[in-house]
């Protein structure tokens, strides 16, 4: 065991999860080396948790890292050539891991925290609540879905997982199972703790069992210290859950017209924002520059509101038709759109709008968007059109 790794740990957090021959990725995120040089991030992409083991530990004895995570949904094969079997520094032609890479999803993934402030240990009170938290939850999950789950201690929360076998793309199937357990553990507990309701992704990386969580300084004071994630508790025969119990848990509500959003505000019509000048402007770091949907996306090294939010939890999307809009999926985040990222790097813009033609009075179109909250966005958007026309008028 090094200071900040047991290889006993991990080798039994891992087996339950993984079998020979599946590929997955390990990371480390703010590995500080020797030399001083700012945070990096470090991957390997393994197809033997022996190996993987042995690399982890042989990092550890080199280099420090705030934590390290692993893909519990396996890759595809072809991903094993990015990294075989060894961890480096990720550079900036590295790609890590995303959603493309994974074959199917296998791991029902959901992540309880207690509400503390970012970037900060748990104390040993807020630990042990949320392992209560964690014991409800399972008592309501375990008969809805005919199974026993694995529980994991994360360092600063809990770690309930389910077998599953259900694709990539699954209709939003798993962020409504997210969504529909927290919404029944505020019901049936009273404690400060949630579920992380944006850990949906297939890709998404777990907390690394044998690791320690290093978020912040530790206060003996306060009881706040840096555990290690490890394995608590695993059924003898670990059983899928059907699909079909899933979306009876969580099932899909009709679709509705989508509401305006303010916080993903299209860039106005006289003023063009090129993305990828804005951010070089501003000294904000890309991580990697790939396509998304209809718009490219562009994936910050971390996120301008909170450091601690690493690639690739924050990105920039910019569409077509000059939209830009700012998403980091973290829950402490989740208020802060494209027009807060401006204010907070790009001092007096909005002054700067004002000067374009055309452009309607600032204080009078926010109260104007502020009556149109409730409203479908095909009836705000014809209401913005007459607002615009009758001004002109």
């Amino acid at each position: 065991m090094t200071s900040f790794f047991d290889p006993d740990e991990c080798l039994k957090g891992l087996s339950p999860l993984i079998s020979a021959g599946d590929v997955f990725e390990i990371r480390a995120l703010n590995v500080t080396k020797s030399n001083g040089y700012a945070p990096l991030t470090a991957f390997g992409v393994f197809d033997s948790i022996g190996v993987a083991i042995e690399e982890v530990a042989k990092f550890c004895g080199q280099h420090e890292a705030d934590g390290w995570y692993f893909s519990p949904n396996h890759l595809i094969p072809g991903v094993l050539s990015r990294s075989p079997n060894k961890i480096v520094i990720a550079s900036k032609s590295d790609v890590l891991a995303g959603d493309r890479d994974v074959l199917s999803r296998m791991w029902l993934l959901i992540d309880l925290d207690y509400q503390r402030p970012a970037g900060t240990a748990a104390s040993d009170l807020e630990v042990g609540e949320t392992h209560a938290a964690a014991k409800v939850l399972y008592a309501i999950l375990k008969p809805a879905f005919g199974c026993h789950g694995i529980l994991f201690d994360s360092g600063n929360g809990r770690h309930l997982l389910f077998r599953i076998d259900v694709p990539c793309e699954d209709n939003g199937l798993i962020s409504r199972v997210l969504q529909t357990s927290n919404a029944l553990l505020k019901e049936r507990c009273d404690l400060p703790v949630h579920v992380d309701v944006v850990t949906a992704n297939p890709a998404r990386i777990w907390k690394l069992p044998g690791s320690f969580s290093r978020k912040g300084y530790e206060v003996p004071s306060q009881q706040r210290f840096h555990r290690m994630a490890k394995l608590l508790w695993r059924p003898d025969v670990i059983e899928v859950v059907p699909r079909e119990k899933l979306e009876a848990f969580a099932p899909q509500e009709p679709e509705k017209p989508k509401h305006v959003s303010l916080k993903t505000e299209d860039s106005p019509r006289s003023e063009t924002v090129s993305a990828s000048e804005w951010l070089a402007t501003h000294g904000i770091s890309v991580s990697v520059v790939k396509p998304w949907q209809d718009a490219t996306a562009y994936v910050l090294d971390e996120c301008p509101f909170n450091p601690q939010h690493r690639a690739p939890d924050s990105m920039l999307l910019e569409f077509p038709n000059n939209r830009i809009v700012f998403k980091c999926l973290h829950q402490s985040c989740s208020a802060n759109g494209w027009w807060n990222l401006r204010d907070l790097m790009e001092s007096g813009w909005k002054e700067k709008r004002k000067q374009f033609p055309g452009f309607a009075d600032e204080g009078r179109l926010e109260h104007f968007r502020s009556q149109l909250r409730c409203l479908h966005r095909e009836e705000f958007l014809f209401a913005k059109e007459y607002y615009r026309k009758g001004k002109d008028a």
